[in-house]
C-alpha cells in the first residue's frame, strides 16, 4: 500500500511515464524496464495516456487519498479536452503544471509524515481552472501567442466566423480540412467562462453585441448555452466581454 514515507519514489512516475501508452509496458512496473523516449511534439493526448497508466497503476499500489489525486488529475487533463487544439509548446507547460502539482503532494506527504498533520487532502484541489499556477501559465502563453501573431497579422480571415467569440473552435473548416482552428481569445477566458448542464456560456449571449442565434436559449454552437450566471464573472471574462464585445447587456451589468 502507498504511503506518505514512499510517496518521493513513486509519486513521481508520472514525469517519467509522459509518453504514449504504445510504447509503455503498462504490466511491468519494475526499474528494469526502459521508459520511452519523450514525444518531440506531444499533443494533448500524450499528456493524458500517461495519467491513464498512472490510475491503473494507483488503483494496484496506492492509498484511497493518494488514488483520489490520481482520479482529480486525469478528470481534470479530460477537462482540458474543450479547449483544444493546443499546441505543442502549450502542452508542455501543462505537462509541467501537472508534475509541480504531484511534486507538491510528495511534499505535503513528508511534511504530514513528521508533524502528524493532513495537507496532502488539500492539493488534490488544486486541479481545477481557478488555479493560480496554471492561471499564471495560461496568461504568459496567450502573451506569447499573441506576440507571434503580430509580425504575420494581416487581414481578417475569412474563416473567422467558424470560431465563436468564446474561443472554443468549431470542429472543422469546411472546404479546407488541413486548416488549423484557431483560438481567437486567450484560452484562460475559455476556462473561466461559467458552465451549466455541461455547457459552456455563450459570452455573446450576455454581451451587448448579442448572440447571432434565433433562440432565446439555444446557442448556434452545441457546446455553448444561453443561461444567466448565478455568481460575478471571473475579472478576466468580463474583461473579454468589455474589451472585445460591447460590454454586457444593459439588464446584467450586475455581473
Amino acid at each position: 500500500m502507498f504511503t506518505p514515507s514512499r510517496a518521493r519514489t513513486t509519486i513521481e512516475r508520472p514525469t517519467r511515464d509522459y509518453a504514449n501508452t504504445s510504447q509503455l509496458n503498462a504490466r511491468n512496473f519494475s526499474a528494469g524496464v526502459d521508459l520511452p523516449p519523450l514525444p518531440r511534439e506531444p499533443s494533448h493526448g500524450d499528456l493524458k495516456a500517461p495519467l491513464g497508466v498512472l490510475g491503473t497503476y494507483s488503483e494496484e499500489f496506492f492509498d484511497p487519498n493518494t488514488r483520489r489525486l490520481v482520479s482529480a488529475a486525469k478528470d481534470f487533463a479530460e477537462e482540458l479536452s474543450d479547449y483544444e487544439p493546443w499546441s505543442s509548446s502549450e502542452v508542455k507547460t501543462l505537462a509541467f503544471w501537472f508534475s509541480n502539482i504531484f511534486a507538491a503532494y510528495r511534499r505535503s506527504c513528508e511534511h504530514d509524515l513528521d508533524h502528524g498533520s493532513a495537507t496532502r487532502l488539500d492539493v488534490r484541489s488544486r486541479f481545477s481552472m481557478q488555479d493560480p499556477e496554471l492561471s499564471g501559465l495560461l496568461l504568459k502563453m496567450s502573451r506569447q501567442r499573441m506576440r507571434m501573431q503580430l509580425p504575420s497579422s494581416t487581414s481578417v480571415d475569412a474563416g473567422r466566423s467558424n470560431v465563436q467569440a468564446t474561443g472554443l473552435p468549431t470542429r472543422s473548416v469546411r472546404g479546407n480540412p488541413k486548416e488549423a482552428p484557431k483560438r481567437q481569445v486567450p484560452t484562460e477566458v475559455g476556462l473561466a467562462t461559467p458552465r451549466q448542464g455541461g455547457k459552456q456560456l455563450c459570452l455573446r449571449f450576455i454581451s451587448a453585441r448579442g448572440c447571432p442565434s434565433a433562440s432565446a436559449d439555444r446557442c448556434t454552437h452545441l457546446f455553448l448555452g444561453h443561461f444567466v450566471p448565478t455568481t460575478k464573472l471571473d475579472p478576466v471574462v468580463k474583461a473579454h466581454v468589455q474589451d472585445k464585445l460591447g460590454g454586457l447587456r444593459p439588464d446584467l451589468q450586475h455581473l
